[in-house]
């Protein structure tokens, strides 16, 4: 075996959809410029046993429908390459497009010295976003899971990134502290108890960062009754939401508060994935 050409097409039949083949190809590209080559310029590159060993091993995972991410071990966001293990969620391309939503949001109604706060942090991938574009802000991000935490900090100190964390439900930990943000972003865990996901995800991905109770909504609620205790008199508060849960959620809003500008983003599919809260902010 030579060349990444050769390891794309062996055993095509073993191969049943375009998805696991473009896992494959992504897996072999990964790889190769991890030692430095390129999977197309490098065509006639000698492989070593050593790494066609550790391709077959990975290909092995990646066809038993192990997410792409864990048998990396990082997974790319926001331009940022993100440790990701057993303990954490792999980050979605959802939600990069809330980490940008947000981002533009801050520049628009904030200073500078903005002060953001990332609740059940998960890998940290919000957190990192966020600092990575807003380095005078203050970042501090929050999650219930110690070994989350640890992948969190991970991340944020391989890319030089001066975030706080705390251990704690939600914003519980936050409040204790008596912190107070400009900017809340939170992708909490929203998968309704009886949801059908598919096996990738419910197989290996931790379900304390997956299932947000029997309507998916569990979370939401506990953080909006927290809001209260953790917002400056001009803030925001950004939501990633599944695709069928605007309605539910707006409902919940509605109960809790009367004088709040709230706004619902479609991702690149044309699904309601993202929801926003202002409170006393105009442009």
């Amino acid at each position: 075996m030579k060349t990444p050409r050769i390891l794309l097409s062996e055993n095509k039949n073993q191969i049943q959809d375009e998805i696991r083949v473009s896992l494959l190809r992504r897996l072999i590209f990964e790889m190769l410029q991890a030692q430095g080559m390129d999977l197309y310029l490098d065509m006639d590159t000698v492989l070593s046993d050593e790494f066609i060993e550790r391709y077959q091993t990975n290909k092995a995972r990646v066809l038993k429908d192990e997410p792409l991410g864990y048998v990396l071990g990082y997974e790319w966001f926001y331009g940022l390459k993100l440790k990701v293990n057993e303990h954490v969620l792999i980050p979605r391309s959802e939600t990069e497009e809330l980490a940008g939503h947000v981002s533009a949001d801050v520049f628009d109604y904030f200073d500078q010295d903005v002060v953001i706060a990332d609740i059940a942090t998960g890998s940290g991938a919000l957190a990192c976003a966020l600092k990575s574009d807003h380095a005078a802000a203050t970042v501090i991000a929050s999650d219930i899971s110690p070994a989350a935490l640890k992948v969190a900090q991970a991340n944020a100190k391989a890319h030089d990134l001066d975030i706080q964390f705390y251990q704690g439900d939600m914003g519980d930990p936050l409040i204790e502290a008596g912190l107070r943000f400009d900017v809340i972003v939170c992708n909490p865990p929203y998968i309704r108890k009886d949801e059908i996901i598919e096996s990738s995800v419910k197989d290996f991905e931790p379900h304390l960062a997956l299932y947000g109770g029997d309507d998916g909504l569990h979370l939401y609620r506990k953080l909006l009754n927290q809001i209260p205790n953790l917002i400056k008199k001009r803030a925001m508060v950004a939501f990633e939401i599944g695709f069928d849960q605007k309605q539910a959620l707006l409902d919940e809003i509605n109960k809790r508060f009367e004088r709040v500008r709230v706004e619902v983003v479609q991702d690149i599919n044309q699904k309601d994935r993202m929801f926003f809260m202002y409170f006393n902010l105009e442009l």
